[in-house]
């Protein structure tokens, strides 16, 4: 059954599991159409962005949640993922579903994979995807901007990345 986390304007979050057309009524009385991504279905628009207070786009880090657990590879990414000690897998699943069902061209930062691991159940902490984003996953992702103290950097997976996760996934 699908779930979603609302965040109201107040800061009020809602949780809420029931049917698509439960989830999509609800959001559409809020007021937040578009703000709640029930499926995992792949997407050309920005269903999974929400902006923010300098008019660019940030992940909606429920709804990628959702999206990993929704997905047609939910069960195998559980298996070779999510139970097993891999930080470096875990940082590339995060990367892949970004770029596979929200857009290729949006980027994560480090806080956004701790987010995003954390709600998953297999917590990763910003400076632990830090390290992994510069040292191991270096040759699997692209930042938009070169490395500084305090500065955010957001990551996308390059093609090699993508070939590589796919192929954890396939066994």
């Amino acid at each position: 059954m699908p779930k979603a986390n609302i965040t109201l304007t107040n800061g009020t979050t809602i949780e809420i599991e029931g049917t698509l057309e439960e989830i999509q009524q609800l959001s559409d009385h809020l007021g937040r159409k578009n703000s709640v991504v029930p499926t995992a279905r792949p997407m050309n628009s920005k269903d999974a962005l929400v902006p923010s207070a300098d008019d660019s786009e940030v992940p909606d880090i429920a709804s990628i949640v959702s999206i990993v657990k929704d997905c047609e590879e939910a069960e195998r990414i559980e298996l070779v993922v999510l139970d097993r000690p891999d930080v470096l897998n875990r940082v590339l699943l995060c990367l892949w579903v970004v770029n596979r069902y929200v857009s290729p061209t949006m980027g994560l930062t480090s806080g956004d994979i701790e987010k995003i691991t954390d709600q998953l159940g297999v917590r990763i902490s910003t400076a632990n995807a830090s390290k992994m984003l510069s040292g191991k996953a270096k040759a699997f992702v692209s930042g938009d901007a070169v490395r500084k103290q305090g500065a955010a950097v957001h990551y996308r997976l390059n093609r090699r990345g993508l070939q590589a996760f796919e192929s954890v996934l396939d066994g």
